[in-house]
């Protein structure tokens, strides 16, 4: 499966992600705007497929492809 998370640059979002893939799905990040931690990426991609869309949860385009060929999301952002 292939699961969109919002919330998963934070703290305890990043643990779900490491759990998720680790059980082997792909992960979609939303990451705010100018966001960059390569050394979290690198990571998490070192588990598994994770890809990062950047922007504003807020804005009406996001959601659309943040969840463009996603079958789940998990809405962590606070």
């Amino acid at each position: 499966m292939r699961i969109a998370v919002t919330g998963g640059t934070g703290y305890v979002g990043a643990h779900i992600v490491n759990a998720l893939l680790g059980a082997g799905h792909g992960v979609r990040l939303l990451a705010e705007p100018g966001w960059s931690n390569d050394l979290l990426l690198r990571r998490l991609q070192s588990v598994g497929e994770v890809s990062v869309v950047h922007g504003d949860l807020r804005s009406p385009d996001i959601p659309e492809g943040l969840l463009d060929g996603c079958d789940a999301v998990i809405h962590g952002a606070g």
